[in-house]
């Protein structure tokens, strides 16, 4: 992947498949949706290799059946599995071996495209890129109606919505991206501001393009948590409402809203994570707080061991090293 990547952004269809479906791949894909359905729910609650076995299970099945698109679902969630698991590698040519499957065509599949993209692009180091990728995913999310069709529909008629919980795993991809870029922008209006320097026009002109790029961050984050709340209120599970009100109690942070507003509603997210028995949910809570609310040194370390304890028991081994990390400085 060079710096000159860019997706091809093709026009998103309603829904999969097109056309007429042969009987045996129709009843296929719905056994396929089913096992997909369970694969990504389990992705914050259960064991990533848990996780992991399921899309194994449905990449095996779909191969055999010739059913590309839930291939595709498989591959992308095998991706997301290893990320988990601190496996960057596995993870990427998981992601990169998706494209030689299948080349996504729904809305849905190109939002969960672009941000998978986004979120290798990121930890490369490759901001703009990231960035560039997630926009085109949220913007994809954002055009979603309440009257569309579901792209997995055979799980809708039976009263469950996957349509939404892939909706909440791209926002919160995103948000996590943009937090970190909003966090470094930051850091560089702050250096800036302390830096002196005889070109006073220069130093204006950099703060003020630093200054709107921060204002189009802040738009962005604002629309990834309206497409997290819309996930939300249509799934009505704990665990995307903890996450909702995590990331809502992040931006507020990290826009100096009130501290005591902030506060509470990373304990709403605490709450409602363990009633709900979500651990990995906890840890990020837990690590949340110790990075945007006031802690005395006792409480961090208290906070960060709690959270990798947590992120621990559900195999999250990515969050379990970059938790560690805060805790030894």
């Amino acid at each position: 992947m060079g710096d000159a990547w860019t997706p091809a952004l093709t026009e998103p269809s309603a829904a999969l498949p097109k056309g007429p479906v042969d009987p045996l791949l129709k009843f296929a894909r719905l056994f396929h949706q089913s096992l997909l359905l369970s694969a990504f729910s389990s992705l914050s609650k259960e064991g990533a290799s848990t996780s992991l076995r399921l899309f194994e299970d449905v990449s095996s099945s779909a191969a055999r059946s010739g059913d590309k698109s839930s291939l595709w679902w498989a591959t992308v969630g095998q991706a997301s599995c290893h990320w988990k698991l601190d496996q960057a590698a596995r993870g990427d040519e998981r992601l990169l071996a998706a494209d030689q499957i299948f080349r996504p065509e729904s809305r849905l599949q190109l939002a969960f495209n672009y941000a998978s993209f986004g979120r290798m692009l990121a930890r490369q180091g490759k901001v703009v890129l990231a960035m560039r990728a997630i926009d085109q995913a949220t913007s994809l999310l954002e055009s979603n109606r309440s009257n569309s069709t579901p792209e997995f529909s055979v799980c809708a008629a039976d009263g469950v919505q996957l349509d939404p919980i892939i909706e909440a795993i791209c926002s919160a991809i995103s948000l996590d991206i943009r937090v970190s870029a909003w966090q470094a922008l930051q850091a560089e209006i702050s250096t800036a501001a302390a830096t002196t320097t005889t070109d006073e026009e220069l130093v204006a002109a950099a703060s003020q393009g630093r200054r709107q790029a921060l204002q189009e961050l802040i738009k962005s984050s604002q629309k990834d948590l309206d497409v997290l709340k819309r996930s939300a209120n249509r799934l009505a599970r704990k665990a995307t409402y903890a996450t909702l009100f995590v990331y809502k109690g992040i931006t507020r942070a990290l826009m100096e809203g009130s501290a005591p507003r902030t506060r509470s509603l990373f304990e709403k997210a605490l709450k409602i994570a363990q009633e709900d028995g979500n651990s990995f949910l906890e840890g990020l809570v837990l690590k949340s707080q110790v990075r945007f609310c006031q802690t005395t040194p006792e409480e961090r370390r208290k906070q960060l061991k709690q959270a990798a304890f947590k992120f621990q028991e559900v195999e999250a081994r990515e969050d379990v090293r970059l938790t560690e990390a805060l805790l030894a400085h």
